[in-house]
């Protein structure tokens, strides 16, 4: 098994629109078994004295776990993984674990070139919940159609 860690510093909002930071602690475990090679990525964001837990396939979707319980106490994060406008490409996901998506323009149908870190935060983040972030893409997607 080979294991790579990372951390990363982000803020939190609240309803109020207060910000604190955050701290993420990110792990990534590869392993081979049945011929087959294995990742699962985990998460654990910190802060105040809380602390929250996630994994999943790849880095971006951990956060989407991570996010979903951050919702239900009211907090979103300021970076560019919460932002509407920004989803990872399958190739991003098994080539870099995640950790970079694509800023999307509606009714563009390519997206190579504006590459962010999920982590980063810049003026043009625009925080919104998971299930928004997902309509988004889907709407993206069908806009790039036409």
């Amino acid at each position: 098994m080979f294991v790579k860690e990372q951390q990363f510093e982000i803020q939190l909002s609240d309803l109020k629109e207060a910000s604190f930071p955050a701290t993420l602690d990110c792990e990534a475990r590869y392993w081979n078994e049945g011929g087959f090679s294995h990742r699962v990525c985990r998460i654990t964001l910190r802060y105040g004295k809380e602390k929250i837990e996630a994994s999943d396939r790849d880095f971006f979707e951990a956060f989407c776990r991570v996010r979903e319980q951050l919702e239900i106490v009211g907090l979103i994060p300021m970076c560019y993984g919460a932002s509407r406008n920004v989803f990872p490409s399958g190739m991003c996901r098994d080539m870099g674990n995640g950790l970079q998506a694509y800023r999307m323009k509606m009714g563009s149908g390519t997206v190579r070139g504006d590459l962010v870190s999920i982590f980063d935060s810049g003026a043009d983040v625009d925080p919104v919940s998971v299930g928004r972030q997902r309509e988004f893409f889907d709407e993206w997607l069908e806009s790039s159609k036409t």
